[in-house]
């Protein structure tokens, strides 16, 4: 991983270990101004080495990001689907298919139910209806619906897999080296 754009990133945490571990990686962290001036402070105090190869951008994840097309190698989005209203969330799947190189994966993490809502688990569906409070736009979560809008973003071989035991799931697709026509 050379590029790695961090959707909702939040702290940094995740472009921080990234960026640890591979010393020729650079990030990206794009989340809403409030939350990038306290990420700032924590990538601030990483060792210059480190903290020199992370960027932060204040903005919401539901407008246009100011991102280099076919930029990245990895996108991800860890809790950021759950987080933003339903309309939306296929536009930034775009967003992020755009700013993608060929080849390039999208990861995302999130409270999600089984395809079959009515089996749970309940955890997680216990989470997404505390999480109506904060975003009553929000859709509920299962693999398949974000598989869907993946696939409609132009993503390909996508995977589902569990993360946090009875509470979160990781889905993540491939941007095809070659656009299909």
């Amino acid at each position: 991983v050379r590029e790695f754009l961090d959707v909702g990133g939040g702290s940094g945490a995740f472009a921080i270990a990234l960026c640890r571990k591979y010393p020729d990686a650079r990030a990206t962290v794009l989340d809403l101004p409030s939350v990038v001036a306290k990420t700032t402070t924590i990538v601030a105090e990483e060792s210059p080495a480190v903290a020199a190869r992370i960027a932060a951008k204040g903005l919401s994840a539901t407008f246009e990001w100011g991102v280099p097309d076919e930029h990245y190698d990895v996108i991800n989005m860890s809790y950021l689907t759950g987080s933003v209203p339903a309309d939306t969330i296929a536009e930034i799947y775009r967003r992020a298919y755009r700013a993608l190189r060929p080849g390039g994966r999208i990861i995302i993490h999130d409270f999600m139910v089984h395809n079959n809502a009515n089996r749970g688990p309940a955890n997680a569906a216990l989470w997404a209806l505390a999480h109506v409070t904060v975003n009553p736009q929000g859709a509920g979560l299962a693999p398949k619906r974000i598989v869907q809008h993946l696939s409609d973003a132009g993503f390909v071989a996508p995977r589902v897999e569990p993360m946090i035991h009875s509470l979160t799931q990781l889905v993540h697709a491939t941007k095809p080296m070659i656009a299909s026509l």
